[in-house]
């Protein structure tokens, strides 16, 4: 599982109110300044309070200033108190507007001592947003330490979540890059392939032509390179034999077998006699063999003599 790497815990918190006074509390309360509590922490072994990183502002757009030199610093507010009458500027509410335009992340407590305005009024002009809290005047001091602390810390959460998703989304889209680059190598071997199977086919096709080229030619060749012997030596004669007119005794034929072989005596042939009957399979006209066991038509020629 991809895991952000944390965010650091940030402190810095934004006071914006135009009563001196209350900047001085909310000062007193987060800074926790108190050289005795301090050295009690350091004697016991104790936890320190967390001294939290302030700044103040009288007027709203004193407020937003402040939170746009801090963006741009990369070193942004996780929290403010923001009080709801603040003449003659913004009131807390246009002042919150303004702010989450720029930070939307900033945890915002509303602080106000009347109902200038409702929780459904609040709504329609900031909608319905989880960053907003109420705090109520006069407030007790732990009230605003645990609002500082919880919102301090959900804006870290906050961080760790959107830097997660990021992490994720970039993780996904190098994934898909990924998947993408080896989907088109498939296509591409996919496509070679087929043009090697369709060349096998063609190549297959011909040898399987000249095949059968050469099973229909063989016999005549077998039976051409016999006669080209038996003619050659003088002491055979194959000797056909029919009932067709034309065809007799007489006449010499060229089958797929020798129909019949008749012994020949006499003296050797001279070599132009071989000559001679060597090419007699290619120079006589095309008759047959029909009282042998194959009885297809091959040359002929008379014997004479």
């Amino acid at each position: 599982m991809i895991a952000a790497a944390p965010v650091a815990r940030n402190h810095r918190v934004l006071i914006i109110d135009d009563n001196r006074a209350i900047q001085d509390d909310f000062r007193k309360i987060l800074s926790d300044q108190d050289p005795v509590r301090a050295a009690e922490a350091r004697l016991f072994g104790t936890p320190a309070a967390v001294s939290f990183q302030m700044d103040f502002a009288g007027q709203g757009q004193e407020g937003l200033h402040l939170v746009e030199q801090a963006l741009a610093a990369g070193s942004p507010y996780s929290m403010a108190f923001v009080d709801v009458r603040m003449p003659p500027g913004w009131d807390g509410i246009e002042t919150t507007r303004r702010i989450w335009e720029v930070d939307p992340d900033l945890q915002i407590v509303i602080c106000t001592a009347y109902s200038d305005y409702s929780w459904d009024e609040l709504g329609d002009v900031l909608g319905q947003p989880d960053r907003l809290l109420i705090l109520k005047k006069p407030f007790d001091t732990i009230e605003v330490v645990q609002l500082a602390h919880a919102l301090t810390d959900k804006w870290r959460l906050l961080q760790e979540s959107k830097r997660t998703v990021a992490t994720l989304e970039q993780a996904v889209a190098e994934r898909t890059a990924e998947l993408a680059s080896s989907n088109g190598t498939l296509r591409l071997e996919i496509k070679q392939r087929g043009v090697i199977e369709a060349m096998l086919r063609e190549t297959q096709e011909k040898l399987e032509e000249r095949y059968r080229f050469l099973a229909e030619a063989m016999p005549q060749m077998v039976w051409t390179a016999t006669w080209i012997i038996l003619t050659s030596a003088g002491t055979t004669t194959p000797v056909c034999r029919s009932s067709k007119p034309g065809i007799g005794a007489g006449r010499r034929c060229c089958t797929r077998r020798i129909c019949r072989t008749a012994s020949r005596a006499g003296p050797s042939p001279s070599p132009r006699a071989a000559t001679t009957r060597t090419n007699i399979a290619s120079s006589v006209p095309r008759t047959g063999c029909i009282d042998g066991n194959w009885g297809a038509p091959f040359p002929c020629a008379t014997i004479r003599g």
